[in-house]
This record gives C-alpha cells, sequence and structure tokens, in this order.
C-alpha cells in the first residue's frame, strides 16, 4: 500500500490533512502580511507570561462568576427573575381572556366578576 504524497510530506503527522508551510516565505510580497507580535510566534518574557496568566486567571474568574449567576437565576422560580415574569404574563393574559370570555357569556364586567368574586370569598360582605 503506498502512502500519498500528503502523507508522504508529513511523515511524523500522517493525521494532518496538508503539508505545512512556510506560510511567511509564500506570502512575503502581500502588504498586508503581518511577520511582527505574531500570537505563537512571539517570545515572551516570564514577566509577560505571568501578566497574561494572572489576566487570563481574572477573565476566568469573573465568566465564572457570572455563569453561576445566570444558572442560578434561571433555576430561580420566585423573585424578580425572566422565568418569574414569564410565567406571571402569561397568567395575566390566560386570566383576561377567561375574564372577556366570562364578560361576553354572562354580562357581568370584569369588575364585577372581582366583586362577585370577593363576595363568595366572604371577604366583602353579601348585602353591600
Amino acid at each position: 500500500m503506498r502512502m500519498s504524497e500528503v502523507q508522504q510530506n508529513n511523515a511524523p503527522r500522517p493525521d494532518l490533512p496538508i503539508e505545512w508551510e512556510d506560510d511567511d516565505a509564500a506570502f512575503a510580497d502581500d502588504e498586508d502580511w503581518i511577520t511582527e507580535d505574531v500570537p505563537g510566534k512571539m517570545v515572551l518574557g516570564e514577566v509577560e507570561l505571568a501578566q497574561q496568566v494572572s489576566a487570563l486567571s481574572g477573565l476566568e474568574e469573573k465568566f465564572r462568576k457570572d455563569r453561576v449567576q445566570s444558572e442560578y437565576d434561571a433555576a430561580r422560580l420566585l423573585g424578580w427573575t425572566g422565568q418569574a415574569e414569564t410565567y406571571n404574563s402569561r397568567f395575566a393574559m390566560f386570566f383576561l381572556v377567561v375574564g372577556l370570555l366570562t364578560e361576553y357569556w354572562t354580562g357581568v364586567t370584569i369588575p364585577g366578576q372581582v366583586e362577585e368574586m370577593l363576595r363568595v370569598g366572604g371577604f366583602i360582605d353579601v348585602d353591600f
């Protein structure tokens, strides 16, 4: 079994799909090609590496706190959360439709329906 040309060129790493090329040499005449301060080609000192590590650790901690807070908010059903507001708006729309349909079928207005519910519940006097 004969190896393909790409696999022969990538003998140490035959799983690579293409041959590694020197892009700096291939694109040297391109005026937009950057060759200085390219991440992955820069040589950093110990101080610069320590600064990057501390900055990345700070970002990691910030994003972890944001993720934990968003997971906590998503799990809460009570209070000023998005999910509680969604449930509240759905219930309000449902009961508004029920009140309008009841008014249509019985002729009793929505305030009259609330008054009737308060009478049946015993919160206001029947003879009011």
